[in-house]
C-alpha cells in the first residue's frame, strides 16, 4: 500500500501522475500527495 512505501524509483520513467511539480519536490512530497489523493 502507499502507506508502506520506502523509497520510490522513477527516474527515467515518462511519469504524468502525479504532475511534475509534485515529483521534483522529492519522495516526501510524493508520498504525502498520494496518501492525500489515496484518502480523498
Amino acid at each position: 500500500t502507499v502507506s508502506n512505501l520506502s523509497a520510490l524509483q522513477i527516474s527515467g520513467n515518462p511519469i504524468i501522475y502525479p504532475p511534475n511539480e509534485i515529483v521534483v519536490q522529492g519522495f516526501s512530497t510524493i508520498m504525502s500527495f498520494l496518501k492525500s489523493e489515496w484518502n480523498a
